[in-house]
């Protein structure tokens, strides 16, 4: 399969191949992440809302038109079902987050800090981006895409989506400083009793 397209992966998975459609989420599953934490933020089961996202994608292949590329057509529907997910939700429990859960046994308990640390930095950054902000970001560091296909699939200028990524950066910064900030006032309060 190496080198197949999206269009021949596409052809046949509808035609019933497991092993093309297995492709299609290995090379897309960074864009159903990114659909998902757009509408979850750090909220909510994450894997499972990708996973029944990816179950929504292969019931509804042989619907898929061709009328915008496979990726975006994907993000549409990923984003559409988990915002049917949130929908549904009854109450505003917010289940403990995952990411601890997947720690490495590999890793020494330095490297364990480290990385702890900075996926809780991200999830602190994420958590407070406004909408936009937070799906460009997602999409081009999280799933890994570049500005003409975020571009097509947002639906906007390729030129917006540069100007929106170089916006969130500076305030992803400028958090992080505020952040390291009140951390250092706690620190000369405390040591300082």
């Amino acid at each position: 399969m190496r080198g197949e397209t999206d269009h021949d992966l596409l052809e046949k998975a509808k035609s019933g191949d497991r092993k093309a459609f297995g492709k299609i989420v290995e090379k897309h599953t960074g864009v159903v992440y990114a659909a998902v934490r757009s509408v979850l933020g750090s909220r909510g089961d994450i894997d499972d809302a990708v996973q029944e996202a990816f179950i929504r994608i292969y019931r509804g292949l042989p619907s898929f038109t061709g009328r915008s590329s496979l990726s975006t057509w994907i993000w549409s529907v990923a984003r559409n079902n988990t915002i049917n997910i949130r929908a549904k939700e009854r109450d505003d429990v917010i289940p403990l987050d995952k990411t601890a859960e997947i720690a490495s046994n590999r890793l020494g308990p330095e490297a364990e800090f480290a990385r702890r640390s900075a996926a809780e930095d991200i999830e602190y950054l994420l958590s407070r981006l406004e909408g936009d902000y937070r799906q460009v970001i997602e999409l081009r560091y999280l799933a890994g895409k570049k500005y003409h296909e975020i571009a097509e699939m947002l639906d906007m200028p390729e030129g917006t989506v540069k100007t929106l990524i170089h916006r969130a950066r500076i305030k992803m910064k400028r958090m992080m400083d505020e952040r390291d900030k009140a951390g250092r006032r706690e620190n000369e309060a405390v040591n300082g009793m």
